[in-house]
């Protein structure tokens, strides 16, 4: 997984903070990733319903990935090949889309 695939590249501050991630750069980019993924998600919900079903959707999807491989998702994938062999629960990330 590359950082630009996953993080804007109009951000500079990212870019910053993904060089100093060191070996964890690509988990680091997959969690931005996903706070990027949820941030549009609400940028572009013009129904708030809408976008409460769509939140269900990505906490389900996290929960998901502690018992079934990541699907075609992107985001997804990437959480799932970077994040989750650190230890970290897909259960554990879900208070992610909480806070959104």
């Amino acid at each position: 997984m590359s950082g630009p695939a996953v993080v804007t590249p109009n951000n500079p501050e990212r870019a910053l903070i993904l060089t100093y991630a060191g070996e964890r750069r690509a988990a680091l980019a997959a969690l931005l990733a996903l706070d990027d993924a949820l941030a549009t998600l609400l940028r572009t919900t013009s129904e708030p319903a809408l976008g409460q079903m769509r939140l269900a959707w990505w906490r389900e999807a996290l929960e998901r990935l502690d018992s079934a491989p990541a699907p075609a998702e992107p985001v997804l994938r990437a959480l799932a090949g970077e994040v989750l062999p650190l230890g970290v629960t897909g259960a554990s990330l879900v208070p992610i889309v909480h806070g959104w």
